[in-house]
């Protein structure tokens, strides 16, 4: 979740609405620094403290696990029309929390909808994903026209695949709303075809993040060094080969979670100068190629959950200063 929280913050983008399923008091508790009691005084939560007060975080409660699409529509409840950002909690840009900022900057360039593509080899096995086809021609650098997109599980390596997170435009929301809406509810198994409809219509983006992306979700991404070292030792016994210890490593500082966050986020926000609304960056970016270019309404940018209601956060940016 601070990752997430992260992301917004070194995107630009202060709107945050994290979309919650019933009884999660404890994260509820998390994002409201007023309800932290004693242990608000403690100084290893400083940075923490500092970053929820640069955002203004809402949260949004899905009663019934109804998907995705479900999640993100009650976050934008909250949220004024406009685009916005969509942002998997429990999918980590590494090494450092600036994908969402990319995103953006790809927006800017197209205006239309951008999703994250990373290598789908870097997926896990069981990973929701979709593989995107790259169109032919000319792209609005950095982002990518899509030709198509499809279901795909394992793509091979060198494969663009959908993950992390997207800003959508308005033109995605009216799309899936006439696609996938059924019985008054969004439903997630008609969002691939909403999607190949965009693609269609020349109106669906990528953007390739650097960098991977690490999944909180997949067991194969942990490693049990120690099991790994104890199993080792065993086996050479068993082969009656020697073995041989390594020397241990002198001892370091304990990384520091939170202040390596920060350092990030700090990072982020002095390579984009001052922070800025959507729409003054939007203002910027036309001015490089139209000296009177009239500054167009832009995006704001959000987060969703997975479709057994695990924590969904749109966020998105204010439209004014």
């Amino acid at each position: 979740m601070t990752a997430a929280l992260l992301e917004a913050a070194a995107a630009g983008l202060p709107d945050v609405v994290v979309v919650i399923s019933p009884g999660k008091e404890a994260l509820r508790t998390f994002l409201e620094p007023d309800r932290w009691g004693r242990v608000e005084a403690r100084a290893e939560l400083a940075p923490l403290r500092a970053l929820l007060g640069r955002l203004r975080v809402r949260i949004a409660e899905q009663p019934e696990p109804l998907g995705v699409l479900d999640a993100v529509e009650r976050g934008c409840r909250l949220l004024e029309p406009g685009p916005y950002a969509v942002l998997f909690p429990d999918q980590i840009h590494l090494p450092d929390q600036r994908g969402l900022a990319a995103l953006v900057a790809a927006h800017e360039a197209c205006g239309e909808t951008v999703f994250a593509l990373v290598d789908g080899e870097t997926l896990a096995e069981n990973a929701s994903s979709a593989v995107a086809e790259l169109a032919e021609g000319p792209h609005p650098e950095p982002a990518l026209r899509l030709r198509t997109i499809r279901r795909a599980v394992g793509a091979p390596a060198g494969t663009p695949c959908t993950a992390f997170a997207a800003i959508h435009a308005p033109a995605y929301d009216a799309e899936v709303g006439r696609t996938a809406r059924a019985e008054g509810v969004l439903r997630d198994g008609k969002h691939l075809e909403a999607l190949e409809r965009l693609a269609a219509a020349g109106r669906l983006f990528g953007h390739r993040l650097n960098g991977r992306i690490l999944d909180l979700g997949d067991p194969a991404q942990y490693r049990d060094e120690y099991r790994e070292a104890l199993m080792g030792v065993i086996e050479a016994k068993v082969e009656g080969r020697q073995v041989v210890q390594a020397a241990e490593e002198p001892a370091g500082a304990l990384i520091d979670l939170m202040a390596a966050l920060e350092a990030s986020v700090n990072a982020a926000r002095a390579s984009r100068a001052e922070p800025t609304t959507v729409a003054q960056a939007r203002e910027r970016s036309d001015s490089r190629s139209k000296a009177t270019a009239e500054p167009a309404p832009a995006a704001a940018p959000g987060e969703a959950a997975e479709e057994t209601t695990e924590e969904t956060r749109p966020v998105r940016r204010r439209k004014t200063a």
